[in-house]
């Protein structure tokens, strides 16, 4: 896409309006779950050194999210740790680099529709924009590198210094993203570099020649801060830093990859369903999964039609290839230190795939024949449909920590024992008894028990249990209850709560 057609754009505002009301359509109030619990427990510490030296004492993944926490840090100071305040925290990102990207595409589509389409009817940002994690911010950032990559490789037309000064401005652009990038996760140093490389490929010489002398210092100051930002990864490893070790990447998991970035993921079953039951949950959906996956693979083929018709083969292939390589490392490292491979892992990525969509829109509707019109109003009923399942459907909730707490109190006010077996940020967040209080002889968090630790505890009258394999790694918890003739009374979104009986 390296030519520059100048279509009036009389509706430059558009996009910013547009992006703004999807993301405040996707953020919700829901209760915070297990993996945002990480992201308010660094962030609300107050001092910013602690935060670290927390952070270096777990050894945990927010290790290597460094410009994530700092940034979350200071947001909270600011805005507040409240469910939506914490999720809001990605949009000014997202809306900026979407509307950087979409008047980007529209000089070259000359509609907005293709890119509202494309971009703005998907489940996958959506699903992430309402979560307390740096896969929105991700998906920003690597929208403002791709903007700033067909910038850079629009051609010149009539006046070459005016064009010069936008490129040069557009490479100032594109390192202060790669930059922010390379610093808000480990694995995005990976896309990072394929951005870098794309540029290298694609940008025709006399151009990249022309940037590197005019731009040497902060080409300079930019190769600087990503090996900077790429010793300190290396260091983080030897102190341990890890994401917690699940399993290795099967073919069920690297379906499951695109299954969830293409678009499918709220005309399917919930999570919940697909990490208990596997591929079996999807057959009370597989119907409507076979339509909306055709429908998604007609639109992508339109799409590299489109793609193949106006780009340079140097320019696919290049991209393709860069592209590539930070997929197979990703999911090679996924094999080797068995953690578990998903969609947010390649949620820069998601952005090409929808420039793809984006394209196939486009000639699609340039068509403008009965068959070409049905299938993209069938593709934006099935996205949009998907979109809000994702935003509103049961199934699709997350761990609902809010719910859970609020009955454990209720237990405890009617002066019950009570115990967690489940995340102790949650129980922390909404204001469970800590283990200082008075109250808390009445109230135990209780980890990955052994059975002996149990065999030396009274019974409870109440315990609530939540994903075993992460909370009851032992089964030690779950043959206790059994043991001691607990039932299963009540079941949330994944929290179930077992009470003793009574004796008669």
């Amino acid at each position: 896409m390296a030519k520059s057609l100048k279509s009036p754009d009389k509706y430059r505002w558009a996009p910013l309006l547009f992006f703004t009301l999807i993301g405040l359509f996707s953020v919700s109030w829901d209760s915070l779950w297990i993996d945002e619990f990480m992201t308010y427990k660094y962030a609300s510490i107050v001092n910013i050194n602690d935060m670290f030296l927390s952070m270096y004492e777990d050894k945990c993944s927010e290790v290597q999210m460094p410009f994530y926490v700092i940034y979350m840090w200071a947001y909270t100071k600011i805005f507040g740790i409240g469910e939506f305040a914490l999720r809001a925290s990605a949009l000014p990102f997202f809306i900026c680099g979407m509307t950087a990207l979409a008047t980007t595409l529209h000089r070259r589509f000359g509609s907005y529709l293709p890119i509202v389409i494309g971009y703005g009817l998907s489940p996958f940002i959506c699903y992430y924009l309402n979560e307390a994690r740096p896969y929105a911010i991700q998906i920003g950032l690597s929208a403002l590198i791709l903007a700033s990559l067909i910038r850079l490789n629009e051609e010149a037309e009539n006046d070459s210094t005016k064009i010069q000064r936008s490129h040069k401005r557009w490479l100032n652009i594109f390192c202060v993203a790669v930059l922010l990038l390379s610093g808000i996760s480990m694995l995005c140093q990976l896309w990072v570099w394929a951005a870098i490389l794309a540029a290298i490929f694609i940008l025709p010489k006399q151009r990249l020649i022309f940037l590197i002398r005019e731009k040497k210092l902060v080409l300079a100051a930019t190769g600087v801060g990503l090996l900077g930002i790429g010793f300190y990864y290396l260091w983080s490893l030897t102190i341990g830093a890890l994401a917690a070790t699940t399993e290795s990447p099967n073919v069920f998991s690297i379906i499951f990859i695109f299954y969830e970035q293409l678009g499918l993921t709220g005309t399917g079953p919930g999570r919940a369903e697909l990490r208990e039951e596997g591929a079996r949950a999807i057959l009370p959906f597989l119907i409507q999964l076979i339509i909306h996956s055709v429908l998604i693979g007609s639109v992508f083929v339109f799409g590299c039609v489109y793609l193949l018709r106006e780009c340079r083969k140097k320019t696919i292939v290049s991209v393709v290839v860069c592209v590539s390589i930070p997929i197979v490392l990703i999911l090679g490292a996924g094999i080797l230190m068995e953690f578990r491979v998903l969609g947010r892992h390649f949620a820069p990525l998601a952005v090409a795939i929808f420039l793809v969509f984006s394209c196939g829109i486009k000639l699609l509707v340039e068509k403008r024949n009965k068959w070409s019109i049905t299938l993209v109003t069938l593709f934006v009923i099935f996205q949009a449909s998907s979109c809000v399942l994702v935003r509103f459907e049961a199934r699709h909730k997350r761990d609902n920590y809010r719910l859970a707490a609020s009955l454990a109190n209720q237990a405890l006010t009617q002066n019950k024992t009570v115990w967690w077996n489940a995340n102790p940020i949650g129980a922390t967040y909404y204001q469970l008894p800590q283990p200082q209080s008075d109250s808390s002889e009445k109230f135990t968090v209780v980890i990955n028990p052994s059975a002996q630790n149990l065999e030396e505890r009274s019974l409870p009258d109440l315990v609530i249990t939540s994903k075993t394999d992460i909370f009851d790694n032992q089964m030690a918890l779950a043959q206790f209850l059994g043991a001691n003739g607990y039932v299963s009374t009540q079941e949330i979104h994944s929290f179930v709560f077992w009470e003793r009986p009574v004796s008669p």
